[in-house]
């Protein structure tokens, strides 16, 4: 009987986890079926957000000629449930129908072994008026509407809230896009913080250079129409409002009844597979607090462009289903 296999999220994770068992299906000639679901057609490189929030084009890719010849089978649509007693999971067309894949209004999907590889979501941080008066750059369309919105509105001052990587990322690749706009960063507490006191210098003198002004220790209590109001009572007056306060872990592993830890990451061992359910593997950025993974023994780590290329390396004859013995574990390792 075929087995089939079942991805989740066509993120770096995910299309290099569907990939590469699909390659080990081919050279092993082993009887398996691979179903990647994915929200959107096309892959995102999510580290190049920045860019496509200032305006930069940087191409489209899209999944079908990653996936092509792999016999991989697409699926576009967003994930509704995971049923994870019955091995099912429930997908629902997005907006996105039509241009490649295959899309229906809702449909059910069986599986043997399934892949969880959704990553995570953008979060607010808590900041109150954040979700309704801040734009973020965490998703292909949320960095379009950035970038639409300085195109169109042409405002004179943007305030970037986030001093980690991807708000300095976002306040420099804007200033060096629109030297006309008056950019600030806010950030509570230093500008990147984790890079080493030599490597802090340098990030403040290319703020310095791109006209990019900083401001440390300063924490943010809303975010209204016309800027920010700080928790001392002051304001910062902006056109624009950008809040890099961070990601969320989707709920979905969860509610699915996956062993999660508190904030909500799915619990795996060091073969990724689901310490609760075998049959169930979550690969992504690993040991962050907004990854969809948490490693028991691993401390969290911090978010950023060193965890974001693709991890899964290798996809063995078990995830596959095949009867052939193997010593080797199944996992979505790096090798």
């Amino acid at each position: 009987m075929t087995h089939e296999i079942l991805v989740l999220g066509a993120g770096y994770a995910g299309l290099a986890a569907a990939s590469r068992a699909a390659h080990n299906i081919r050279r092993d000639a082993l009887d398996a079926r691979i179903t990647l679901v994915n929200a959107a057609p096309d892959f995102v490189e999510r580290v190049r957000l920045h860019q496509v929030a200032a305006g930069q084009d940087v191409g489209v890719h899209p999944l079908s000629a990653s996936l092509d010849g792999t016999g991989v089978d697409l699926v576009l649509g967003r994930v509704e449930h995971v049923d994870t007693g019955r091995r099912t999971v429930r997908v629902r067309a997005g907006g996105q129908e039509g241009r490649e894949g295959r899309t229906e209004p809702e449909r059910e999907i069986s599986y043997d072994t399934l892949v969880y590889a959704l990553g995570s979501d953008a979060g607010s941080g808590g900041v109150p008026g954040a979700a309704g008066h801040a734009h973020n750059a965490a998703s292909l369309g949320s960095a379009r509407a950035l970038a639409r919105r300085i195109r169109e509105d042409a405002p004179r001052s943007v305030a970037v809230v986030g001093g980690g990587l991807t708000g300095l990322e976002v306040a420099t690749e804007v200033a060096e896009s629109h030297p006309g706009l008056r950019v600030e960063l806010l950030t509570r507490g230093r500008v990147a913080d984790g890079l080493s006191p030599r490597g802090r210098a340098h990030v403040h003198r290319v703020l310095s250079c791109l006209g990019v002004s900083a401001r440390e220790g300063v924490c943010v209590a809303g975010v209204d129409s016309a800027g920010l109001r700080l928790a001392d009572g002051s304001r910062v007056d902006a056109d624009l409002v950008v809040c890099n306060a961070g990601f969320g872990v989707a709920p979905l592993a969860a509610e699915a009844g996956l062993t999660v830890d508190r904030d909500g990451r799915a619990v795996v061992g060091t073969d990724q597979r689901s310490v609760s359910h075998p049959d169930v593997y979550v690969v992504g950025t690993p040991r962050t607090r907004s990854a969809c993974t948490a490693i028991p023994s691993g401390c969290p780590a911090r978010w950023g462009c060193p965890w974001a290329g693709p991890q899964p390396t290798r996809s063995p004859r078990g995830c596959a289903g095949t009867h052939r013995s193997s010593r080797r574990s199944p996992t979505f390792s790096s090798a």
